[in-house]
């Protein structure tokens, strides 16, 4: 089980005692066709909610109901991992799941190095990655835990990966995890966050949560995940014990890893800094960004 668990003073607890009366009653009276009524009133889920929306009532009842209307419409649980959207994102080993940190949270390994351009639409790409939660949640649940860590790994990015799509799908996908999947990141490492990640985050934190943003870690080297990570539990190329075979096993059996399986150290070419710059300028001007004081001499 995870060690760290958010305190509830007694009044929140009060305030979640009652939410756990009332939204039971709630879903027979707003939603009473929904077959699957517990996992929607199950206290873990609104205890999460609660948390998110510091446990203002109204609040976490408003996001409660919009989760249902989401999830019973959008159905997530539904998507197959045979869907061509879904295949041809796979195949690019870009996300996939491997093992878990010392809390037992299992850790998705983002690698921008492998995405590829106009390979999938804005909402091809955001279902692709709420496929890969739902896959992440329920390895969570087998774990013992609620919540997930992210690996965002940007080494060997350049330009030829950048997606001029790329903005517009995490304005789509960030307000789904984050009021649909209230409370299941634990925490989001980058590694190789050089001034093009800092540039791209400027603009994409302005529709994150203050919370989501206080879990964005960046790591100085990849050493540091030795911190949070037991060897045999991290993947070869940050500093964990090679699995070669395991990981054909799975890639034969489970087909979640991409063709990239997990234990390669790929050599990308350098980052092109004038090409990236000049697409940098782009991107400042169309989302009315201010850029940095000093930005060509000084932001590298």
């Amino acid at each position: 089980m995870e060690s760290q668990t958010t305190p509830i003073s007694p009044e929140n607890q009060l305030i979640l005692n009652d939410l756990y009366q009332q939204i039971p009653l709630l879903m027979k009276e707003l939603y009473p066709n929904v077959s699957d009524a517990d996992y929607y009133t199950n206290p873990e889920a609104i205890k999460r909610f609660a948390i998110a929306q510091e446990f203002k009532a109204d609040q976490v009842i408003a996001k409660w109901k919009n989760w249902v209307e989401w999830r019973t419409t959008y159905k997530p649980e539904k998507i197959r991992e045979d869907e061509e959207v879904i295949e041809k994102q796979m195949e690019t080993g870009k996300l996939r799941w491997y093992k878990h940190d010392k809390e037992r949270r299992p850790c998705l390994y983002y690698k921008m190095r492998y995405h590829r351009p106009g390979l999938a639409t804005t909402d091809e790409a955001v279902r692709y990655f709420i496929f890969m939660l739902e896959k992440g949640i329920k390895e969570a649940e087998k774990l013992g835990s609620t919540k997930i860590v992210v690996l965002y790994d940007r080494k060997g990015y350049s330009k030829k990966n950048h997606d001029p799509q790329t903005v517009d799908t995490m304005k789509k996908l960030m307000p789904i995890l984050q009021d649909y999947y209230p409370e299941r990141l634990a925490v989001f490492y980058v590694n190789g966050a050089n001034w093009f990640y800092r540039m791209m985050f400027d603009i994409v934190k302005a529709f994150l949560s203050k919370k989501t943003i206080e879990k964005v870690k960046v790591l100085a080297g990849v050493e540091d995940l030795l911190q949070y990570f037991d060897k045999e539990n991290l993947s070869i190329e940050y500093g964990g014990i090679p699995e070669s075979s395991k990981f054909g096993q799975q890639m034969k059996h489970g087909g979640s890893v991409g063709i990239h399986g997990g234990d390669d150290v790929i050599k990308s070419e350098s980052e092109d800094e004038t090409e990236l710059k000049k697409l940098a300028n782009t991107i400042y001007t169309n989302y009315g960004v201010s850029k940095p004081s000093g930005f060509a001499e000084d932001f590298h």
